[in-house]
């Protein structure tokens, strides 16, 4: 057998031999870690302790999915505010059903500028923009059902041909105006909280 066989032998015995007593004396084994810190003397070096580390630096907070959009001018009268339709060129708005009864008046409502949504016979919402007196809505969506009065298929085809387009609003004792493609619209302001 030549030496270095001889060398491993002899080390994997002794290894077995410092198992077989920590196993009669209900000792632990040591582990690999705890054998790599043992130097030759068999002098166990102290335990490595664990260093804290330094405090890291103070990151801001993330910012919110949505930033409030604080409203001012003409956006401040518009925004948490519902308005019903009083008038379509000129002429009175009513709206009776097929069986005779009154139906609710188309409205149109701003809630956290620039949120805006509201019903003629379809449902809608939007982002309102305003560019001076020009108000607009954008990235909207409505439902698309055919009304049963030919006065609100007229009534909203023009309201979301306007404000596509950008009209000119005025807001005066409550009444607000929206004037564009050759129409007006006044709208009464009729919050739904009093």
């Amino acid at each position: 057998m030549n030496r270095l066989a001889l060398a491993f032998m002899i080390a994997l015995f002794a290894a077995g031999c410092g198992n077989d007593q920590a196993a009669e004396t209900n000792v632990p084994a040591e582990t690999p870690e705890a054998q790599e810190t043992t130097v030759n003397d068999q002098t166990p070096e102290p335990p490595v302790q664990a260093q804290t580390p330094a405090p890291a630096e103070e990151t801001p907070a993330p910012a919110a999915a949505a930033e409030e959009v604080v409203p001012t001018g003409l956006a401040a009268e518009l925004a948490h505010h519902n308005f019903v339709i009083k008038s379509f060129d000129g002429q009175e708005f009513s709206l009776t059903a097929p069986d005779g009864t009154k139906m609710p008046k188309p409205n149109m409502s701003f809630g956290q500028w620039p949120h805006v949504n509201g019903k003629i016979c379809n449902g809608y919402n939007a982002q309102a923009s305003l560019e001076g007196s020009v108000l607009k809505f954008e990235k909207g969506a409505s439902t698309l059902m055919m009304c049963f009065d030919e006065n609100l298929n007229k009534l909203e085809s023009t309201l979301h041909l306007m404000m596509s387009e950008g009209a000119e609003v005025t807001i005066e004792n409550g009444l607000l105006t929206l004037k564009g493609n050759g129409h007006v619209l006044e709208f009464e302001l009729s919050d739904y909280v009093s």
